[in-house]
């Protein structure tokens, strides 16, 4: 099945670039990020910035939330073939336009890949030289399909503290 990404979440004062691969079907069919109740996603940013707000909250105030910390949130992948919801079965995927992104959002400092799927997609069909200074950084997916332990997750997303002050 042919399948198209969501837009990004960014404004003009944006420093982190958040980046999964493709939405899963239940993303796609709510037209949000991360809205398999399963994925970790929220929690783990919640839990960061100690906000109760991102567990039980509605779409609109999380992403609230992530423009106040001066994230922003896309997808590597544009358009793909899958079935399912998982990043195995990503098929023929074609990039978001990174070098456009940038330009308009000149801010973007930093580049967080929410697991290797992401990582690697970009790596082969972006690559690295968008922008001079650009730091990434490949974080445990916060899929359910991801069998990190949640402590793991949250220790290596802890990141993000950094990257904001």
């Amino acid at each position: 099945m042919f399948i198209q990404g969501l837009k990004p979440v960014i404004d003009q004062h944006s420093h982190v670039l958040i980046l999964g691969s493709m939405p899963s079907e239940e993303s796609l069919r709510k037209q949000e990020y991360y809205a398999n109740p399963r994925n970790q996603f929220w929690r783990i940013l919640g839990t960061l910035f100690s906000s109760e707000l991102l567990t039980n909250t509605a779409y609109a105030q999380k992403l609230e939330f992530i423009l106040h910390y001066k994230f922003a949130l896309w997808d590597v992948i544009a358009t793909c073939e899958r079935e399912g919801s998982l990043d195995s079965h990503i098929k023929s995927p074609q990039p978001n336009p990174f070098a456009e992104l940038l330009a308009q959002y000149p801010e973007i400092r930093y580049v967080a890949f929410n697991g290797k799927k992401a990582f690697e997609v970009f790596n082969r069909q972006v690559g690295f030289e968008l922008k001079e200074g650009l730091v990434y950084q490949t974080l445990p997916s916060t899929s359910p399909a991801n069998t990190v332990s949640w402590e793991r997750k949250l220790n290596e997303w802890q990141l993000l503290r950094t990257w904001i002050r």
